[in-house]
């Protein structure tokens, strides 16, 4: 295990981070905890490593996020939580009105002028 986390943590090379990952979710797939460390570099380095590993490194990934990331405030779909989180710029500042056009008004203002 100790091997694994020195390659996870000093390693650069894609070859050897898909082999090492790929052995850790064989071996110890339960032990997310040791991909904190490498996280930011996984997820950089991911679309480097051949197809095959990223199959299995995307596997580990998602189960990492599930289980150390937390979930978003409020229940729906993706849609609703981004719309909750839309900002509207207007001239006295920021307002968190939802934005809404009307591409109809906007088309016939267009073809006026």
């Amino acid at each position: 295990m100790e091997i694994m986390q020195k390659l996870l943590s000093e390693d650069t090379a894609t070859m050897v981070l898909t082999s090492v990952l790929i052995a850790f979710s064989e071996l110890c797939p339960d032990r997310l905890e040791m991909i904190h460390p490498s996280f930011r570099k996984i997820c950089h380095l991911l679309t480097d490593m051949d197809e095959w590993g990223q199959v299995v490194i995307l596997e580990t990934m998602a189960r990492y996020c599930r289980k150390f990331f937390r979930s978003p405030r409020g229940t729906g779909s993706a849609e609703a939580i981004d719309q909750e989180r839309r900002v509207r710029r207007t001239l006295s500042g920021i307002s968190s009105a939802p934005i809404t056009t009307n591409t109809g008004a906007a088309l016939d203002a267009l073809s006026e002028t």
